[in-house]
């Protein structure tokens, strides 16, 4: 898109060269930076005999600004590069140009030091706290310094929207989601931004805003951040797990299945995918990712639980059950595989697997741990299994312990149903089916 651009460009009239070098960093985003790139361009190739190496410098510095605004981080590199060389005494250049060599190439020993003595000599200039914040931010991943930084940035050179994006990243790193969203908010509503900038502030605004409590308007930024993304594998797990959420499965699919073929390894995107895939009747796929992904990771109990739903929803109860016992032979001190395998035979439908007799061996081996949990679901697993072994009134204690306690929604619905069923009416089987499937859509 941008060799389309070049071309229109060349064909129409430029601005000369003096109405870019009256230009500066900070006044880069009022002039559409990807414009601005193809313009700069077309001067330097054409007046190149006519400028200075310092008005070259100059021209560099600002295509670098504007490369910044774009995301190309790899090309503002060059031409920061180019006018640091050609204008040694720009300290911002300097500045930038050591910061974003460490962003980009890696942990570059020299070109770190070299912009921590520069920030000692000139700490309140505000590009070179932002290159500082750029190499704090990757490859040293000091995200808190990384958010101090460009806010001295911006207290200085408050109207440069690249500093504020990126402090709205590193403020998603460190868990600061109020600080991230009024970042992305002044930027979608105060300021210019281009258009390849747009799908990650759209990101990092929803994922702020799901994480603040308001999932729902986080979904309708992600949503479009993925539309508009040149690489929507960034904004799929998140996405995946709020559609999961409001109980969109074919959208889990839809935006899922191809991802996971890409990234098998992914435990949490596939934690929800699988579900989703056996709601809408595709619980043979979902078996053979599940399978995949405990291929990859053996230790995974996430990968071993869905596995087993995936065979759950097939109606394939003694290939759940030998799941779960295969991993719980491998992993004897796993608590989670221990409740489920409890649970599985407690309550699988076919007589021919059911032993609730070793069900209770299993909840007694760990019924320390499991009294200490706060997770309601190994406290449903002591309720059923009690309840299959007719201890209704034990069973039934547990339960109403768990009413006492938070809970969400579904897990206090399921309780109160199950002890009718226990309590009252002393019929373990109103249960049953329930419960199993409960326990294993967690």
């Amino acid at each position: 898109m941008l060799a389309l651009g070049l071309v229109i460009l060349f064909a129409q009239e430029v601005p000369p060269a003096a109405t870019y070098l009256k230009l500066e960093i900070g006044t880069v985003a009022a002039h559409h930076p990807e414009r601005l790139v193809g313009n700069i361009t077309v001067v330097l190739n054409s007046d190149r005999e006519a400028l200075d190496s310092r008005q070259r410098g100059h021209l560099h510095r600002i295509r670098g600004a504007a490369w910044l605004h774009t995301g190309n981080i790899g090309e503002a590199l060059k031409d920061f590069t180019a006018a640091a060389r050609a204008n040694p005494n720009d300290v911002d250049s300097v500045a930038l140009q050591f910061g974003l060599r460490c962003r980009h190439l890696g942990a570059l020993l020299g070109a770190s030091k070299a912009l921590d003595r520069l920030a000692e000599k000139y700490p309140e200039r505000p590009f070179v706290r932002f290159a500082v914040g750029l190499k704090s931010f990757s490859p040293e991943a000091n995200y808190p310094r990384a958010a101090r930084e460009f806010s001295r940035a911006i207290e200085a050179e408050p109207n440069y929207p690249v500093m504020h994006f990126f402090r709205a990243q590193a403020r998603v790193m460190v868990a600061d989601f109020k600080g991230c969203l009024a970042d992305t908010t002044h930027l979608l509503t105060t300021m210019t931004i281009s258009e390849p900038m747009r799908p990650h502030v759209y990101q990092s605004h929803g994922e702020a805003l799901a994480r603040l409590g308001e999932p729902e308007k986080g979904l309708v930024f992600l949503r479009e951040s993925h539309r508009l993304h040149h690489t929507p594998d960034v904004v799929v797990p998140l996405l995946v797990q709020l559609e999961s959420i409001y109980g969109h499965p074919a959208d889990v699919v839809r935006i899922g299945r191809d991802y996971v073929r890409r990234f098998p390894k992914d435990v949490v995107t596939i934690d929800r995918l699988v579900p989703a895939l056996c709601r809408l009747g595709r619980a043979t796929e979902a078996e053979e990712i599940a399978k995949t992904l405990l291929r990859h990771c053996p230790d995974s109990e996430t990968a071993c639980m869905r596995l087993v739903l995936a065979y759950d929803s097939q109606g394939r109860y003694g290939m759940a059950i030998t799941t779960l016992t295969d991993y719980l032979r491998d992993h004897p001190d796993s608590l989670q595989i221990a409740g489920n395998l409890a649970l599985a035979l407690a309550v699988c439908p076919e007589d021919l697997w059911r032993d609730p007799k070793e069900a209770e061996r299993l909840i007694q081996a760990v019924e320390k741990e499991l009294e200490d949990t706060p997770i309601a679901a190994y406290q449903f697993a002591r309720a059923c299994v009690l309840g299959a072994n007719k201890k209704y009134d034990e069973a039934a204690a547990i339960l109403a312990r768990l009413l006492k306690k938070p809970m969400t929604i579904q897990e206090a619905h399921h309780a109160m149903l199950a002890l009718a069923a226990y309590s009252q009416k002393k019929d373990f089987r109103l249960t049953k089916q329930m419960m199993w499937c409960m326990f294993h859509d967690k």
